[in-house]
């Protein structure tokens, strides 16, 4: 099995329990179980954390071209607003609508995004 394919598979692996556990903490409403919510942060700490040992490993192989590094770039972005959206989401006051459409939809361009990257590496 090609070494980007079992990459792809790990980060799919990464975001479905983010996701399971994203779901499951939308289902509990606020306030936020403790547990779970921390879980969810984990997991999404765990994923940045393999994605960035990943693009490092993949730059040492081979230097990147214009294609790479934006890919990068812009999947760096996504999960920064992501995470921020995420954020917003989680304090215990009203948000604004917008944001929680944000934190509703960026992670699906989020990952779309991690694949591509991943497979262009």
């Amino acid at each position: 099995m090609d070494t980007s394919l079992i990459r792809i598979i790990q980060a799919c692996l990464f975001f479905l329990s983010m996701f399971l556990f994203g779901y499951w903490l939308q289902r509990m409403g606020k306030p936020y179980n403790g547990l779970i919510f921390n879980l969810h942060k984990l997991i999404g700490l765990g994923l940045g954390v393999f994605l960035i040992i990943t693009v490092v490993n993949a730059q040492h192989a081979a230097d990147f071209g214009v294609a790479q590094i934006a890919a990068v770039v812009i999947t760096v972005l996504l999960f920064l607003c992501t995470v921020i959206a995420g954020g917003l989401v989680s304090i215990n006051r009203p948000i604004p609508v917008a944001i929680s459409w944000v934190h509703k939809v960026l992670p699906y361009i989020t990952v779309v995004s991690t694949v591509v990257t991943l497979y262009i590496l």
